[in-house]
């Protein structure tokens, strides 16, 4: 979200950039995509997939009806909200729910509790490196420090607010 439209800007120019809103549209399908992949990925190999085979149809569905409803509407940020929400209406709910109801026998409440404060987290920490970037003005060499200030900051940031969690020593 930081790097993207100053990336374009040093690039190509002016002329190519895209709406903050797409760009922001984009990294919440990102986050999103980024997340479901550890619980897909137990889905797959405990074979639950079995029990999801309707699924990605019904995904399929929403996705193109919503895609296609919402372009019309708003343009090219209506084809990702289309599959941003296919992705909450199927896959956000219930592959947590497959998962830890018939895996890991654990409470739903507890890990969306801390999915939850893992959003909140995410979206504070991106805010204050978005507005420290702000502050640089755009060219290659600011860019680069924009870079490196996006690997530093969030990484330093999430082990100062996670080391003292079970799962981060674990």
């Amino acid at each position: 979200f930081v790097l993207m439209n100053p990336f374009i800007v040093v690039w190509q120019g002016n002329d190519m950039l895209l709406a903050q809103s797409v760009v922001l549209t984009l990294c919440i399908s990102s986050f999103l995509n980024n997340n479901r992949s550890i619980t897909g990925a137990f889905i797959n190999a405990t074979g639950l997939f079995a029990r999801d085979f309707w699924r990605p149809l019904l995904e399929a569905v929403i996705n193109l009806v919503a895609s296609v409803l919402l372009v019309n509407l708003l343009g090219i940020i209506g084809i990702f909200l289309g599959t941003i929400i296919s992705n909450v209406c199927t896959i956000f709910w219930r592959e947590p729910y497959l998962l830890l109801h018939n895996v890991l026998k654990q409470n739903m409440f507890r890990y969306w509790w801390k999915y939850l404060l893992c959003v909140i987290r995410t979206v504070a920490i991106g805010f204050g490196v978005y507005l420290l970037c702000g502050l640089m003005p755009i060219s290659w060499g600011w860019f680069f420090v924009r870079v490196g200030l996006c690997l530093i900051v969030p990484n330093l940031a999430w082990f100062l607010t996670s080391f003292w969690l079970s799962e981060f020593r674990y």
